[in-house]
């Protein structure tokens, strides 16, 4: 037992007199950071494989939902809710939801899934970020080949555009379901108050310009 306090006491005093050493140069020697600072928050994305392909998941910026209620997700009390938020680390007092797109490389294609809003801020000053997000995770926007558009709402398709009318994706080919397509552009439909907004929005980034 002897031997092995001795053993336990001659490490502590080797350790502390290493701090004791370290702590004296950085004190004596003056600081150099190999990399200066460059004050931007880190890209938005997750990068995985899907078999051979690669996936990339892109944020157009956070959802932000209020303050938790028994009646924001079906099933879900509000104290579970706050529970959930809490354990994880995460603010109890607003809810923020990643509104995200999916980017597939296959190799020699590249898709995107989804284009975000845009600059229109109907989802939160938070919003619109996408363009911005895929450059920083890479990907040049003029390298995607395809864009598919589960639907045409404005926070999946209003980012096809840019402000001046010029395309963002300019070499991709559009896919999306013909019924969807039908609806959306459809004239008839600015004369609904309800949903005009919307659909002028929509048939400005669908129909093709002359």
């Amino acid at each position: 037992m002897t031997g092995i306090n001795q053993s336990l006491l001659t490490r502590r005093r080797v350790l502390t007199g290493a701090a004791a050493s370290i702590a004296c140069t950085m004190l004596e020697t003056p600081a150099r950071a190999k990399t200066p600072m460059s004050n931007t928050q880190a890209p938005a994305y997750y990068r995985f494989r899907l078999g051979a392909f690669e996936a990339s998941v892109i944020s157009d910026g956070p959802l932000h939902l209020g303050e938790p209620s028994g009646n924001i997700f079906t099933g879900v009390t509000k104290e579970e809710v706050v529970k959930d938020l809490a354990g994880n680390l995460l603010p109890t007092d607003n809810i923020s939801l990643e509104q995200n797109a999916l980017v597939v490389n296959t190799g020699d294609r590249v898709v995107l899934f989804d284009t975000g809003i845009g600059s229109i801020r109907m989802m939160g000053s938070d919003s619109g970020r996408l363009i911005t997000n895929l450059k920083s995770a890479g990907i040049d926007p003029k390298d995607v080949d395809a864009v598919v558009l589960t639907h045409a709402h404005p926070d999946h398709c209003w980012a096809l555009q840019a402000d001046d009318g010029t395309r963002n994706f300019p070499n991709a080919q559009i896919y999306m379901a013909q019924a969807d397509l039908d609806f959306w552009t459809d004239e008839g439909k600015l004369s609904i108050d309800a949903i005009k907004p919307m659909v002028e929005g929509t048939r400005r980034h669908l129909i093709p310009k002359s």
